[in-house]
């Protein structure tokens, strides 16, 4: 018996390196624990959020039509209260992020942190995580 995904995760990121190291991560934890999406503009994100329920969002400061900020402000406007982990490989964006740098308090607001993850390259492992695309 297969037991129904843990969590449903959305991947905003265009690029296709960052993505794939971050889909490979997820697969590592086996097909029970999440359902990942991946889109890589926010357009498709905003539009999968309005028709799919999502615990979390790992979201790209980086988005080519959206950057910094913008990206986060849409997926606010969208899903307020889904749980948003902000990615970044640059530090620029990331000083933007600092609490009372112009986001507005709101749903959820208080519960959000911003800060620096160092990541590295996972090990690769045999994997049949769902993963599904916008």
């Amino acid at each position: 018996m297969k037991k129904r995904p843990v969590k449903s995760v959305l991947l905003a990121e265009h690029n296709r390196e960052d993505a794939q190291m971050i889909k490979d991560m997820f697969k590592d934890q086996g097909s029970y624990a999440f359902e990942l999406t991946h889109g890589d503009c926010i357009e498709g994100t905003e539009k999968y959020l309005a028709e799919h329920p999502v615990d979390v969002v790992l979201l790209s400061l980086e988005l080519l039509d959206a950057p910094g900020l913008e990206a986060i402000r849409r997926v606010m406007k969208v899903a307020a209260n889904v749980a948003t982990v902000v990615q970044t490989t640059s530090w620029v964006p990331l000083r933007r992020c600092i609490p009372g740098a112009g986001l507005k308090s709101g749903a959820g607001a208080g519960s959000r942190h911003h800060a620096p993850v160092h990541s590295r390259k996972p090990r690769r492992r045999r994997s049949d995580a769902r993963e599904s695309g916008i």
